[in-house]
C-alpha cells in the first residue's frame, strides 16, 4: 500500500486539500463476528465532489495479552512527502512489530465509496 502511494497519483484528488491520503490504525475491534486484533492500512481519496472512497488492508489476529497491551491508535500521512517518516513509524510501531510475529486469522482487501 505504501509502494502504490508513492508511485501512484488518482486523477482528481488534490494532495494539497487533502484529497490522497494514508491511514495506519490498529487495535482489538468487535465488528460483529467477535472480538480480534486488527492491522490495517487504507488509502483515502476525496475527489473535488467531496467523494470519499477508501481502499483498506486489513490483517485480523487473535486476541492476546500481547495484543491487548499494544493497545489502540492511528497515525495520518498527509502528502508523499511524509511518506518515509510513515514508513519509519508504521515499521517501528509495537503493533507492526507484533503483527508481523503472527499469523492472520484473515486478511482483507476492501474499497468502499460514499
Amino acid at each position: 500500500m505504501l509502494a502504490f502511494y508513492a508511485e501512484e497519483r488518482v486523477e482528481g484528488c488534490s494532495l494539497d486539500e487533502d484529497g490522497d491520503m494514508l491511514l495506519y490504525q490498529w487495535g482489538t475491534n468487535d465488528w460483529g463476528e467477535g472480538e480480534a486484533f486488527e492491522f490495517n492500512i487504507t488509502r483515502q481519496f476525496i475527489n473535488a465532489k467531496d467523494e470519499v472512497s477508501q481502499l483498506s488492508l486489513t490483517y485480523r489476529f487473535a486476541v492476546s495479552k500481547g495484543t491487548r497491551a499494544v493497545g489502540a491508535g492511528i497515525k495520518w500521512c498527509e502528502s508523499p512527502d511524509e511518506l518515509e517518516k510513515f514508513r519509519r513509524f508504521v515499521s517501528d510501531s509495537k503493533a507492526y512489530k507484533l503483527a508481523t510475529a503472527l499469523v492472520p486469522t484473515a486478511v482483507t482487501l476492501e474499497l468502499t465509496r460514499s
